[in-house]
């Protein structure tokens, strides 16, 4: 197996995450009672799609990634470099297909082919009815411009409705946790592990009271700077577990029946759900660090499929609402009163998942060219010292171990 393959693996597993996401829309829009929004009597997050549909570890798991993803490169290496390219360019990286999705949802508003209400008057979904809670929307150009330049970046969701597209509340997030990653990497680099758990622990106390979001980044980080110091060998049956108890973990969502011994989690105080901020970023790691050993599960990560998926998951992610509230709708209305909810919901996804999956790839195709000119600039501005090369790398393990990591050129393009 070649040794790209891991990172493959990785893109895999966001692009799954996203087809994730996707799901949970889709079921929240037109079976509203299948997306275990009841309370669970299992523990599990219930309901017919949901179980694989976990929207909320979903995000985390894009979060703890690119905690793990973008600092790996400078972990090995130790070129500065690297973490000033990363941090000039990471507005510029994300902003361009963010931007896009707000343009684009604001064209089809203006244009009127966005139908969201009038599906929600036959599923019943109030989350549909106000476009995922956006309220009434009056499209505007300037508008969607400022929110998907600036706002999406620099305004938290708590405080800003992101009112074109409702699923970039994560911005804020991936933007700033970016920088989180970026600069504990830094700190880490050089570090005895003992100042290395204080350092961590720190962060993390400081992100738990002020942006419980960005703590998911950090574990992403520990295990990235862990990988990056120590040599490796396969372990498929230890990778399965891990995978198998990632997932485990990745669709709880209540203390009872099977989780019943996770009952003290919940009772934690804290920002925000306790049980979820602990156990969601752990359903991560694991699953990361199940894919870097167990090669059975990266060569099947590594089929067209998957590949494919991991290659447009952030314009898949940022793509699949404008896409469900206008063509989705539009179809589903049209067909409804022929065919009745079920059927109608049927043919609507045989047009509308094939329609997203081209949107995002013809996406993702202009947003490799943007991410390319980014970099060759980005080089240009600021270019690796003359002697990096013969330079020893200070946090590098055995040849053998990570270093094919660095031969991504998706891996730093993590949502």
């Amino acid at each position: 197996m070649q040794a790209t393959n891991k990172v493959i693996g990785l893109e895999s597993l966001r692009g799954l995450a996203a087809l994730a996401v996707l799901l949970l829309h889709l079921a929240t829009a037109f079976t509203p009672d299948l997306t275990g929004r009841a309370p669970s009597t299992t523990g599990l997050v219930t309901g017919t799609v949901a179980w694989m549909a976990n929207g909320t570890a979903s995000v985390i798991v894009f979060f703890v990634l690119s905690g793990f993803v973008l600092p790996l490169a400078y972990f090995r290496t130790g070129r500065h470099e690297i973490i000033v390219r990363g941090v000039a360019k990471r507005w510029f990286r994300l902003a361009g297909l963010v931007a896009a999705s707000t343009i684009a949802a604001c064209l089809l508003m203006k244009l009127g082919l966005y139908f969201p209400k009038e599906a929600a008057v036959i599923t019943g979904s109030q989350w549909l009815a106000t476009m995922a809670d956006a309220g009434d929307v009056q499209p505007s150009f300037a508008e969607a411009v400022h929110q998907g330049l600036f706002a999406a970046f620099f305004k938290n969701n708590a405080a800003y409705n992101h009112s074109y597209n409702r699923v970039l509340w994560t911005m804020f997030h991936e933007f700033f946790g970016s920088f989180l990653a970026y600069g504990l990497a830094v700190i880490l680099l050089k570090t005895r592990p003992v100042v290395a758990v204080w350092f961590l622990a720190l962060a993390c106390i400081a992100a738990w009271n002020t942006d419980f979001w960005i703590l998911c980044f950090i574990p992403g980080t520990a295990l990235a700077l862990w990988f990056s110091r120590h040599s490796f060998r396969p372990h498929p049956v230890l990778g399965g577990l891990c995978i198998f108890l990632g997932f485990c973990f990745f669709v709880y969502r209540e203390p009872v029946g099977i989780y019943s011994w996770l009952e003290p989690l919940k009772n934690i105080p804290g920002p925000w759900q306790t049980d979820y901020l602990l156990l969601y970023p752990l359903a991560g790691v694991l699953m990361i660090y199940g894919i870097l050993v167990c090669r059975p599960a990266a060569r099947i990560l590594q089929y067209a499929p998957f590949r494919f998926l991991g290659r447009i998951s952030f314009a898949l992610y940022l793509f699949h609402m404008p896409v469900l509230f206008s063509l989705g709708c539009w179809t589903f209305v049209q067909l409804y009163p022929s065919l009745g909810h079920k059927w109608a919901y049927g043919a609507m996804l045989l047009l509308y998942l094939p329609a997203t999956i081209l949107v995002s790839y013809l996406a993702t195709l202009a947003d490799e060219r943007w991410v390319g000119f980014i970099d060759r600039i980005s080089k240009k501005l600021i270019p690796s010292p003359s002697s990096a090369a013969e330079r020893p790398s200070p946090a590098a393990p055995a040849p053998h171990s990570s270093q094919e990591y660095l031969s991504s050129r998706h891996g730093s393009a993590l949502l």
